[in-house]
């Protein structure tokens, strides 16, 4: 690998962790340890549409992160655990 795609797979990496940061940052101060991410979240950190998370949900890959229901009634809202959505693209990096 040249110098150049190195430094473009750090750039990733560095955008990546600042998104994830960013996500706990906003979390700051709630009284719940555990931080649920929505769909459009899920997909803006993986950096994929929201098109490919949904195909992912349906056809739930080998450590795919385990989705929750926090709707109330018929409408339906997914969310999924920051934490396990972190390791499930850490599992999946190529670098």
């Amino acid at each position: 690998m040249t110098g150049g795609a190195l430094d473009k797979q750090k750039a990733v990496r560095l955008e990546m962790l600042s998104r994830v940061l960013h996500l706990l940052d906003t979390n700051e101060g709630k009284n719940s340890s555990v931080r649920f991410i929505t769909v459009e979240e899920f997909a803006e950190l993986a950096r994929v549409s929201r098109k490919t998370i949904d195909r992912f949900r349906r056809k739930r890959p080998l450590g795919f992160p385990q989705e929750y229901d926090v709707g109330r009634g018929s409408t339906a809202r997914p969310r999924f655990k920051l934490i396990d959505v972190q390791k499930w693209l850490e599992s999946r990096a190529l670098w």
